[in-house]
């Protein structure tokens, strides 16, 4: 009962903080290349942030955890601005990670991660997005898959799909872009 009261309190005191710091910080856009491989989903992303001035920001980064999914494992977390690869904190039950860093004018972060898939099911959540109460000015989306899966479903249809050699490139370009749902995938071999 302790740590869930602890985890309560904390998630408060993070959100408290977040919204004070969420007035200065503008998410703008992002830009992310997800690969399904045999039972692993794995996300590599370009996040784009600015503010008006240089300041230390506490930020979180959720992921899936319902019980198709796996624990994430290989995350990653630098600054493109000064290549410094930024400490971070994952919570409890793996729902996020949480880590400070300084941004600037124009801060870029390069996050990636692994997660097994126990099904034939991958999620990123977008739908955090809305927590900035403002759409992405761009977000650019790219899946990677085998052309040997074959792809049942998808939340949000891709604008394109390319064939490269043994793969399928499936593309999403969206602008002004404020997310009513995850990206969910349903696929099969």
């Amino acid at each position: 009962m302790r740590k869930f009261a602890f985890i309560v309190l904390l998630i408060h005191s993070l959100y408290i903080e977040s919204s004070y710091s969420q007035s200065l910080l503008s998410f703008d856009e992002e830009d992310i290349t997800f690969e399904i491989t045999d039972s692993t989903f794995i996300v590599k992303g370009l996040y784009f942030f600015s503010a008006p001035e240089e300041k230390e920001y506490m930020l979180i980064y959720p992921f899936p955890i319902e019980s198709i999914y796996g624990k994430p494992y290989d995350i990653s977390v630098i600054s493109t601005n000064t290549s410094d690869t930024i400490p971070y904190n994952i919570t409890l039950n793996y729902s996020s990670i949480i880590f400070k860093t300084i941004i600037s004018n124009q801060t870029q972060l390069y996050i990636t991660y692994s997660q097994p898939l126990k099904s034939n099911k991958a999620k990123y959540i977008l739908t955090t997005t809305s927590f900035w109460k403002k759409p992405l000015k761009r977000g650019e989306y790219k899946l990677l898959t085998d052309k040997k899966m074959e792809i049942i479903s998808f939340s949000i249809t891709p604008d394109s799909k390319i064939s490269i050699e043994d793969k399928n490139l499936f593309i999403w370009q969206k602008e002004n872009f404020k997310p009513e749902v995850d990206f969910d995938v349903e696929f099969k071999y």
